[in-house]
Formats: structure tokens, sequence, C-alpha cells
């Protein structure tokens, strides 16, 4: 994929801002267009590349990523200054083992001082390859990118999906998929190591290594005979066992057009591959959907408090899918917004709290916009901004309710704070031109101009 850098046209200096080019380059197949340009509504030259983003591209978030607005503003010298994925992403801070292998910590090593994979429970070890490997319909990081590794990743990033299961993958959902598997529910030791060797390529593990991955756990069953590899998928087979082939199914993601890689539901018989699935978004847009869980929380989610965490959670999700009337439904479990106890945290241990997120409240403030609720909106978003003054979308948001209600104030006060905290945005520049334009007091958008050159030149552009 293929990433740009917004120029000004004006000043025709770096914004800043970092965005998909709409182009992407498909090994063999050339420049094709993005996934995203087939969504029924394409972003064009809009997609922004954002910390969610990066969360699995690089080896952490970039400095400052709390308090970045808008989310895209990285600054052109972005990937100079992230960390591309390395040794950290799965064994944590590696520096001290650096020091010993080198010979320069000063003191006699005691072990290889780094977090090894085969020490940690197969449920840690999962945890960290779903930091990239786990995608489901919706996505919620309540930690922002900083996970505890001693506590189930499930409650710290929760994914939402399908509650039934489908024929159709997508590219990033190899544990969403593998957790469908009788192998893995017959196996609580089972982990993504089981089969992949996480220093080497796929390609040059190569099929064999995953056919004794196989007979390593199913020795006892002996060599199929009664059915060729070639009568199950319709291909010549890849091993002389043909366990992978035919038992893990290589086709098109519904995701990800131009793409073969294999779906790690692994059954006894598979669908013949499909090489032109027409793409969606989502699995399944109306399905019932559910938290993923590889069982570690299971009692939690099943407790009262847990259902409550999992309405609310269910809820954010839901907004990303544009199911208002639902996710409004799941917020109702939650003391109404504006009320004292609704930023008191209620989730039960393991579970990260979503009363004190800002972000809980700003997805409801919006969700009640949605479905027509200005005033309770307006104090949910009021309830995200007391959390953090810094929400940006929270404040944006609140000053567009404002000024549709008259309360310029309101309106001017809130912008002011968005400019103070964020000098490069533009958000709260275009709606105090907007009220300069209803009320005819230039001052409004002239007050603090001299905080930005980009701000100056949009003020000029409008008038």
């Amino acid at each position: 994929s293929w990433v740009g850098t917004e120029i000004d046209s004006a000043g025709r200096t770096d914004t800043g801002r970092l965005f998909f080019a709409p182009v992407e380059t498909i090994t063999g197949r050339g420049l094709r267009l993005s996934p995203f340009e087939l969504h029924e509504r394409s972003a064009g030259l809009d997609m922004p590349l954002t910390g969610e983003c990066l969360t699995c591209h690089t080896l952490d978030r970039p400095a400052g990523a709390r308090t970045r607005f808008p989310a895209h503003l990285h600054g052109a010298d972005a990937f100079d200054t992230l960390r591309p994925l390395g040794c950290s992403a799965c064994h944590g801070e590696v520096a001290r083992h650096a020091q010993v292998m080198s010979g320069r910590s000063g003191s006699k090593p005691r072990g290889l001082a780094v977090t090894r994979l085969w020490r940690l429970s197969a449920g840690a070890q999962r945890d960290i390859c779903a930091r990239c490997h786990l995608q489901g319909d919706a996505r919620i990081d309540l930690v922002n990118g900083t996970v505890d590794r001693t506590r189930p990743i499930a409650g710290q990033i929760p994914v939402l999906v399908p509650s039934r299961t489908i024929v159709d993958f997508r590219f990033v959902g190899q544990i969403e998929r593998l957790a469908l598997s009788t192998c893995f529910k017959s196996s609580p030791a089972m982990t993504c190591t089981t089969c992949h060797d996480p220093h080497t390529g796929v390609r040059a593990q190569g099929v064999q290594s995953f056919d004794r991955a196989c007979v390593a756990c199913h020795e006892k069953l002996g060599a199929h005979t009664s059915v060729s590899v070639a009568q199950v998928t319709g291909e010549p087979a890849r091993s002389a066992r043909g366990c992978v082939d035919c038992h893990v199914r290589r086709s098109q993601p519904f995701d990800l057009p131009h793409v073969r890689t294999a779906d790690h539901f692994i059954r006894r018989r598979i669908e013949r591959p499909q090489h032109d699935i027409p793409h969606r978004q989502f699995a399944v847009r109306e399905a019932e959907l559910t938290i993923f869980d590889d069982g570690r929380l299971r009692p939690t989610l099943e407790s009262a408090a847990g259902r409550r965490w999992a309405s609310g959670v269910m809820a954010m999700g839901l907004l990303t899918m544009g199911r208002f009337a639902e996710a409004a439904r799941h917020f109702e479990a939650f003391p109404p917004p504006g009320s004292a106890a609704a930023r008191v945290a209620s989730a039960p241990p393991g579970l990260t709290p979503l009363e004190t997120s800002a972000a809980f409240h700003t997805v409801r403030g919006l969700v009640l916009l949605g479905t027509g609720k200005i005033a309770e909106a307006t104090r949910a978003l009021s309830d995200a901004i007391t959390i953090d003054p810094g929400a940006g979308d929270a404040r944006m948001a609140r000053a567009r309710l404002s000024l549709d209600a008259g309360d310029l104030a309101g309106a001017g006060l809130d912008t002011e704070a968005v400019i103070r905290m964020y000098l490069q945005t533009e958000q709260p520049w275009d709606l105090r031109i907007e009220i300069a334009r209803r009320t005819g007091r230039v001052d409004l958008a002239l007050s603090h101009q001299a905080s930005t050159g980009l701000s100056r030149r949009r003020i000029r552009m409008g008038g």
C-alpha cells in the first residue's frame, strides 16, 4: 500500500497529514484499486492513515498519539521516526537482551534476559499474535495500543465477530477462524506456533512442515486413500501427504481482492476455493455479533457486570457499522449521560473500564445524535470532555451542536480549546468561519489567526 502526505495548495507546504493512495501494488498483478475504493462510499484521496493502522504495521504508536487530533496527523517524517516491526513486537523490551548477548551488561548473564514465548501460557502466546492477526467486523481499542500482557487482550482490545460461522473469511482473521476449528477446541494448549515458526516466512517454512504439524497430533489417523487432493480442491497436491491442501482452504478473502491466503478454520472437509468473491467490508453487515473470546473471559462475561461491559463494547462496535438503533439499545444498560454515575467504572477485574474512557462517551454521544436525542448527545459529549479535556472529536461535535442551537458562546469556547491544544487542526477554524458567516462576526474567525499559518490561509480562502 502506498501512503502520501497532503500538500497545502496555497502555500505548497506539508500539512503533516498522511493518507492512503487509492491504488496499491499486488505482487504479480501490478497496480490495483485499494480495497477501500471498492466500498459504496469511497474515500478516494481522503482515506487517512491513523494510529489504528500503525498498531500492526509499526512497533509502537508514535509519541504523543494520545493527544493527536486529527488522528492522521503524524507528520511527513512519520516513517523516519516510527520503529519498524522487530524483535520487541513479540518479545517485549530487548535492550537488556542485546546487552547480555554482546557482553556489555557488566554482569554475568543469567538467562537471555528476554521473554521466550514457549514459557508463556498458550493464551498469552495467542494474545501476542492477536495484536495483528485478529480483526473481526469491529475492533475497539480501549487501551490506545498499550496492552498489558498479564491480562487477556480480548478485555483490552475487544473484537466483534459474527456469532454464526460463515464460509468466507477475511484477510486478517487467522485467530478468529482458528478458534472455530475442532483442533483448537479440543487442544487448549494449541497456539499459532503449534504450526508456525515465527522466525521463518510461510513460503520458506514449506507445506511439508505444516503437514508434519498435523501428523504430530493426528498420527493415529493414518493416511487417507479414498479421496485425492485434486478431488477436494480442484488443484494438484503440494505435498505427499496433502494434509494442508485438503483441510486448510486456500481461497480469496472477502475483504482483499486479487490475493489468495489460508483460511485458518481447519475442517474435515472444506469448500472448493474461490477466486472471484465480490468484495465486501463486513462478514455479514446485519449479522448478530459476539465478542471474540478464546474461553478465558467466559466466566467474567457471564457475570452481570461482564454483560453490561459487553453491551458497551457492542454499542461502540455497532456504530462503526452504521447500526445506530442497535447501538442505542446497548447503551441503555448504562446510567444516563450527564449523571455522575455515567462516569463511574463498573467493569469487573480483567476488563478495561468503559465509563472512564472519553472514547466511550464520544461514541455514545454520536449514537444519541444519530438517533435524534440532541440533549442527551450533548450531555454524553460533555462526559467525554470531563474525562479528557483534550478529546478533540467530542469538543468539535459539541461545538457543532451548540452552533445549531444558537449557542455561539459555547461553540466559541470549544473551538478555542481545540485550537489551543492542536495548533495544526483545521476543523475548529472551519466552524469559526461558519459562525462568522451566520452572524457577521468576522472577529470570531480571526481572533486566533496567529496560532498557525495553515489556519491563516484557511481564513483568507474562506473570505
